[in-house]
């Protein structure tokens, strides 16, 4: 048997595909559909029902690092260390704080701030995040320390990793900041954490 296909019927026949794969691309790519009348239109998803924690709480965790990186930065000459680490503590993990402490602490580091009258204001900004989950969330937070040296200013910006971990069960939350502590701190450049800025 031969089949027979008519010139008229090809072009009308690619004619016919070529109108119809432009109508399903526009309606792919404009997102938009044609609902029958009387028949509601599908409402966008809720996205942030997808995310592991509530937006809410998510912006409090950010602002949690934020404070911590200010915190993190500023320090005085004419401190104790223990004066330094007074607004860090409700922030961080014990085994972070247990770092700090060290840093803060440490004679070198004391005696040099102390000889060049080193004093510094920080201030910081999430500029990312980097991971969420449920008990732990990873920020990339910029920080911008303002140091006072032998009496002569100058700017350092610091690119950090801050993890923040849950402190309790996910179903005891009340959505505030008190539910989380920063756990860990990496400068971006040496990748050493909890080191003194």
């Amino acid at each position: 048997m031969t089949v027979v296909i008519r010139r008229s019927h090809l072009v009308a026949g690619l004619l016919l595909g070529t109108a119809l794969a432009l109508v399903a691309y526009t309606t792919l790519t404009s997102g938009s559909r044609t609902t029958p009348p009387g028949r509601p239109v599908d409402a966008a998803p809720n996205i942030t029902a997808l995310l592991p924690i509530p937006p809410g709480q998510l912006a409090a965790v950010a602002d949690l690092a934020r404070r911590f990186v200010t915190a993190y930065g500023s320090y005085r000459y004419d401190q104790t260390p223990d004066a330094y680490l007074t607004p860090l503590r409700p922030l961080t993990d014990d085994t972070l704080y247990q770092q700090l402490a060290r840093t803060a602490a440490d004679p070198a580091v004391l005696a040099d701030r102390h000889a060049h009258h080193m004093s510094a204001t920080a201030d910081a900004q999430v500029t990312a995040v980097q991971d969420l989950q449920s008990r732990a969330v990873i920020l990339a937070v910029t920080g911008r320390q303002h140091l006072l040296r032998d009496g002569t200013a100058s700017t350092d910006t610091q690119a950090f990793t801050v993890t923040a971990t849950r402190t309790n069960d996910p179903g005891e939350a009340d959505g505030s900041a008190r539910d989380w502590r920063i756990s860990a701190l990496t400068p971006v450049a040496d990748g050493q954490p909890g080191d003194q800025p």
